[in-house]
């Protein structure tokens, strides 16, 4: 069901999601959204504990980067489902202080598109 239709665009709605990579859960929130606020669609959350999963020299570990990647691919595709616009995806600090927090991005992206 796409929301991109004409009355939704008159209306000022758009349906929007966004996918938070935490140290302990990741994630989503689909959401239509429009001058007047957000109107929840859809929350998912899963406990993926990538926190866990770095170890003393601050690199995160290969499995959780495979789990992560996979999660977040399943929340992307669950708000492409129901007729995202776009989809954001942020992360904590967890992953913004890995040493290979590029390696997680890289998989993050090739697995949800």
């Amino acid at each position: 069901m796409p929301l991109s239709t004409a009355a939704d665009t008159l209306a000022g709605r758009v349906r929007c999601a966004c996918i938070d990579i935490g140290s302990n859960t990741t994630r989503l929130l689909v959401a239509d959204c429009s001058r007047h606020g957000l109107t929840e669609v859809l929350q998912q959350r899963a406990f993926t504990r990538l926190g866990r999963g770095l170890d003393a020299t601050g690199r995160i570990a290969g499995d959780k980067i495979a789990a992560v990647a996979g999660e977040v691919a399943g929340q992307a595709a669950a708000a492409r489902e129901l007729g995202t616009a776009w989809i954001r995806i942020v992360a904590t600090a967890a992953v913004r202080a890995a040493t290979n927090r590029a390696e997680l991005c890289a998989a993050v992206r090739d697995a949800s598109g």
